[in-house]
């Protein structure tokens, strides 16, 4: 059985449903997670849906453009990060992207094509990393067109999006910028 990390919130994609995972015990059974779905679960529910309050956060924009990332031009360090990612978890898309007040900005990207690759950048709307932002923790999305988080986002259909796995980009402050 797979272990969730020790104080982190591990969320069923299928349910919405999270759980904080402190207590678990080494050779423990744990009662969060169901073998029969392979996912972590608890009896308890997020909001599908965030307020966007993260994002929005004037620390946190204040601190995303201390970095002079954005609109900044592509630098080989981050590309090689994201042929990285791609490589290493055989996606077709892997993106290092910064939340803005109203659109997320593509430091780096490989594999994504179209306006938003020329552009490096995309409206907020379409944006499942902000969801990232709001939570503050990892968003991995197994099927995208019935996910209630991201369902109905216009870059699901727009992109044709079938999967997803986000992880906050944080300074040492704790300011979440990004995925």
């Amino acid at each position: 059985m797979p272990r969730a990390p020790r104080g982190k919130r591990v969320i069923d994609a299928s349910t919405g449903s999270f759980v904080v995972v402190n207590r678990a015990q080494r050779g423990q059974p744990d009662p969060f997670f169901d073998k029969a779905r392979n996912v972590w679960v608890a009896p308890w529910s997020v909001d599908p849906k965030p307020t966007l309050a993260g994002v929005t956060d004037p620390d946190r924009l204040a601190a995303l453009r201390a970095t002079g990332l954005l609109d900044s031009a592509p630098e080989e360090a981050f590309d090689r990060i994201t042929r990285l990612a791609e490589r290493l978890l055989d996606v077709p898309v892997a993106i290092i992207s910064l939340v803005d007040r109203d659109r997320q900005f593509f430091k780096s990207n490989v594999g994504l094509t179209g306006s938003w690759a020329h552009e490096r950048q995309s409206p907020l709307s379409h944006s499942y990393c902000k969801q990232v932002v709001e939570q503050r923790s990892r968003l991995i999305i197994g099927d995208a067109s019935s996910d209630v988080r991201v369902r109905d986002n216009p870059a699901t259909s727009e992109q044709n999006i079938g999967a997803y796995a986000g992880e906050p980009l944080e300074t040492s402050q704790g300011q979440v910028l990004g995925t």
